[in-house]
């Protein structure tokens, strides 16, 4: 499991994140990396100043409702453009970029699966 280590906080109902990286870790070898990646809907900061390196393994993202998780997968999973800092998933900007699309998937939780199709059939519909 990876050692992810920082100090996450609530402010003005964005996620904020202070620079967390895995003990003797690279940011350019990693599959995902966050500098300074702000966003901001209009005048509501969903995200707000996050860097962040993560590592091959597990990690959890937690917060409270409306903290900026969905908005910070959302902008990794390149569904969304950041509005400040940038975002590299395996050394690429994922907003714009198809490429991404083969080392990363997002599958939101209300996802669903049409009824005449089957989840295989789903999965590679979207591929």
């Amino acid at each position: 499991m990876t050692d992810f280590s920082g100090t996450a906080t609530r402010a003005k109902g964005a996620l904020t994140h202070t620079d967390a990286q895995a003990p003797g870790a690279r940011a350019e070898d990693s599959p995902l990396v966050f500098t300074n990646v702000s966003r901001w809907f209009g005048d509501v900061v969903a995200v707000n100043d996050i860097s962040a390196t993560i590592q091959p393994g597990i990690t959890g993202l937690l917060g409270p409702n409306g903290a900026g998780k969905t908005t910070l997968l959302q902008i990794a999973a390149g569904l969304l453009p950041v509005s400040g800092g940038s975002v590299r998933v395996f050394g690429r900007e994922p907003f714009g970029d198809v490429s991404t699309y083969a080392d990363l998937a997002l599958v939101p939780e209300a996802e669903a699966v049409p009824g005449m199709l089957t989840p295989r059939q789903f999965v590679r519909a979207r591929a």
